[in-house]
């Protein structure tokens, strides 16, 4: 989905108070970019959940999940990806709802499985290109030219 459709979708904002994919970003600089966002795409936002900063504690995304909203805004998709919570169950738990997600960051918007299938291809790709492990690296290119095919 594109951000142009995004207009008159109410969203509930989810911050982090831990390091995102290696880099700390204050919660201010997350409210922030968020809150533009929202006013770029002419979203109704909602008052962010604040994760806590402890080592694989959702106890705020949980509770976020199920409030009456369109869906989520995040900060960045690096929130939750490489978490305990598998990206894809999480999604499709939230598609299932008939809610949407937005990636601030990435400027990335998840209405579908086909969204989501095109998001997990690109963090695949994303992922081998910052692993050091050459081998790895060589089946999973493998892997990915065999789909593009």
């Amino acid at each position: 989905m594109s951000t142009q459709n995004l207009s008159n979708k109410t969203l509930r904002g989810y911050i982090s108070s831990r390091n995102i994919n290696g880099s700390f970003y204050p919660q201010n600089l997350q409210n922030l970019l968020i809150r533009s966002f929202s006013t770029e795409n002419n979203i109704n936002l909602q008052l962010s959940g604040t994760e806590w900063n402890i080592d694989n504690s959702y106890v705020m995304l949980r509770s976020i999940i199920n409030k009456n909203n369109d869906g989520l805004i995040f900060f960045s998709i690096f929130q939750i990806y490489d978490s305990r919570i598998p990206l894809s169950n999480f999604v499709n738990k939230l598609l299932l709802k008939k809610k949407l997600i937005v990636f601030c960051l990435e400027n990335l918007v998840i209405t579908n499985k086909n969204d989501l299938k095109l998001v997990l291809d690109a963090l695949k790709i994303y992922k081998i290109n910052n692993s050091k492990n050459y081998k790895l690296n060589l089946n999973n290119l493998k892997k990915i030219s065999k789909v593009l095919k």
